[in-house]
């Protein structure tokens, strides 16, 4: 048997990755990995049954292989970016992911999500902007895009396009207590304070413990009103 997807070992390992049993995959596709060396969709199953198992320093190694035996592997650079990411390692995690944006037809959609939530935390707010502007136009059902993004905008004081966002976010996840308080912050800034206060009462009803809504209300209370 000149092809590893004909050994037997393959299929059940397989089947035990798919219904989560990855200790017992990680057996078969290690002997696999034995049976068949050098080979680089073993080995980047392997890379992805060592995530599974909560491994990350293991599914980095493995991803790397899969990298040197086939260097335009996009899904490899961008588990190993999700893996370095998950590890804390966010130098290291951007760069994997740049790397599998370079490969065309290779690169999975929610890289331009981690994308956006490194460029974020290294204060890069229009990268960021962009690159979950770049998510919301290959994903349009990822909404989490949508969300950050207007959290940029609030930042930047761009309170009006914000909203319009977040009302975007609202539609599909309306009890997301985050989202509310959000629209109080962005209109209490233009003034608004009628429909910041709705929202308001809808925060607290979703999340009575925020003290940051009680100090929004406070202030709505001594503001004059419209």
């Amino acid at each position: 048997m000149n092809d590893f997807k004909d050994d037997p070992a393959f299929t059940e390992g397989l089947e035990a990755f798919l219904i989560g049993d990855w200790a017992v995959a990680k057996d078969f596709f290690l002997l696999l990995d034995k049976q068949f060396p050098y080979n680089n969709n073993i080995i980047f199953i392997l890379g992805n049954i060592f995530y599974s198992l909560g491994d990350l320093e293991k599914s980095i190694e493995y991803y790397a292989k899969t990298i040197e035996l086939k260097e335009d592997c996009g899904n490899a650079y961008y588990k190993m970016g999700v893996s370095y990411f998950k590890m804390g390692k966010f130098n290291e995690s951007l760069k994997a992911f740049k790397q599998s944006t370079q490969i065309k037809g290779s690169q999975h959609v929610m890289v331009y999500y981690y994308l956006g939530l490194l460029s974020m935390h290294l204060s890069k707010d229009e990268e960021a902007i962009e690159y979950f502007d770049k998510l919301r136009l290959a994903s349009p059902q990822s909404k989490m895009a949508v969300f950050f993004e207007a959290r940029l905008k609030i930042n930047r004081h761009e309170f009006e396009p914000a909203i319009e966002l977040i009302q975007e976010f609202l539609e599909v996840s309306p009890e997301f207590s985050e989202a509310h308080y959000l629209l109080v912050v962005a209109y209490m800034a233009i003034h608004k304070n009628m429909k910041a206060l709705n929202s308001f009462n809808k925060a607290l009803e979703l999340n009575p413990d925020d003290k940051r809504s009680s100090l929004k209300v406070e202030s709505l209370s001594t503001t004059d009103w419209p």
